[in-house]
């Protein structure tokens, strides 16, 4: 494991906690690639804005340069592959796909903390890949929220939380609710959860009038 696979993986593991993410900031700040450098001074920034921090118009005007001119290239490995423009609004990346379609990710502390995508032809996205695309996203950030439209309806929606009691995940289809863990380790609730995922996605069908 790399220096900062290990950095990102305490990222990963303790998401409440602002240490890792300021570590791995003055990391990336030794490297002379003005991207990195960037995406250091974006977690610096908008961790101390989660912690009360002045909203300083200069500030707030670095946080959206950053964000407007490298914010794609820090997204997860799905949301960077057949693309098409992206573009910004506040602190979220919307993400065009080719042959249309679009996903947005929402930034908080630094990393994606909530996605949002579309099922249907087109839109980068089927419902036997929503596992797929949960487990890339959460292999680089700490994503909360995962959100799943298919024709403007929301279909199914994943949440993530961590507490002294371990893991636990929740998903919800209609009025289906799943509940992974509490699980102890990162790595086995993402795989519950994962697989949580991608049963709850098998079921979902197309709103009503939808032709897939």
């Amino acid at each position: 494991m790399t220096t900062e696979d290990a950095l990102v993986r305490a990222i990963l593991d303790s998401p409440e906690e602002d240490g890792p993410r300021l570590a791995y900031a003055d990391y990336l700040d030794e490297t002379p690639s003005p991207k990195r450098r960037a995406r250091a001074e974006f977690i610096r920034l908008q961790v101390g804005f989660s912690k009360g921090a002045a909203f300083d118009r200069e500030l707030l005007a670095r946080e959206s340069a950053a964000l407007r001119k490298f914010g794609s290239a820090w997204l997860p490995r799905w949301g960077r592959r057949e693309v098409g423009p992206a573009y910004t609004i506040g602190y979220m990346v919307f993400v065009t796909r080719v042959g249309g379609g679009e996903m947005n990710f929402s930034f908080k502390r630094g990393f994606v903390n909530s996605c949002t995508a579309q099922i249907g032809e087109g839109m980068g996205l089927v419902p036997e890949g929503v596992g797929e695309f949960v487990r890339d996203t959460l292999a680089a950030h700490p994503v909360e929220k995962f959100f799943i439209y298919w024709a403007g309806s929301m279909v199914l929606s994943v949440h993530v939380a961590h507490g002294p009691g371990g893991w636990t995940g929740e998903t919800k289809r209609d009025r289906c609710r799943g509940l992974v863990g509490p699980v102890g380790t990162r790595r086995e609730f993402v795989s519950a959860l994962v697989e949580a995922a991608t049963e709850a996605a098998s079921a979902v069908r197309p709103p009503a009038g939808f032709a897939f």
